[in-house]
């Protein structure tokens, strides 16, 4: 049997490769294009039938070897499946998708995506936050080596 994984940059992560893709794309004509991400596509022969314990071994090798769980989300298309699983790492705070496939996945991922866009966002404004004031406080010291001379 084959089982087909995909592993992607996660949305939050900057693809460079997909970026210079996508510009040579749009060169060539194709100007409706969104966006492009490069990730890496790999086979998997196995030998019998795709078995809850096989189904759970698979989930953690791509997990533990095959994606860096850091920036890289991953996908696996089991045969008998009519569309790709939709998986994405466990972590404390996030239960693993694994048991879900197809549209159940997606939705639940797309959603945990909106969420994790919205923490992001205000992660952001807070580091700007902190860098303005650590700036400002920079300046200070600044002008007050320049006045004891």
């Amino acid at each position: 049997m084959k089982v087909v994984v995909i592993v992607t940059p996660k949305p939050s992560v900057f693809d460079p490769q997909g970026e210079a893709v996508g510009k040579a794309l749009r060169g060539l004509g194709i100007e409706s294009l969104e966006s492009v991400r490069i990730g890496k596509h790999i086979a998997l022969e196995i030998r019998g039938p795709a078995s809850d314990s096989l189904r759970a071994k698979v989930g953690e090798v791509c997990r533990d070897l095959l994606s860096n769980p850091v920036i890289e989300d991953y996908q696996v298309e089991w045969p008998e499946a009519s569309r790709p699983v939709a998986v994405r790492l466990a972590t404390r705070r996030r239960p693993l998708l694994a048991s879900l496939d197809g549209e159940g996945a997606k939705e639940a991922l797309d959603n945990e995506d909106a969420d994790n866009s919205k923490k992001s966002k205000k992660k952001a404004k807070k580091e700007e936050k902190k860098r303005k004031k650590k700036k400002g406080k920079n300046k200070e010291k600044k002008r007050a080596g320049e006045g004891a001379d």
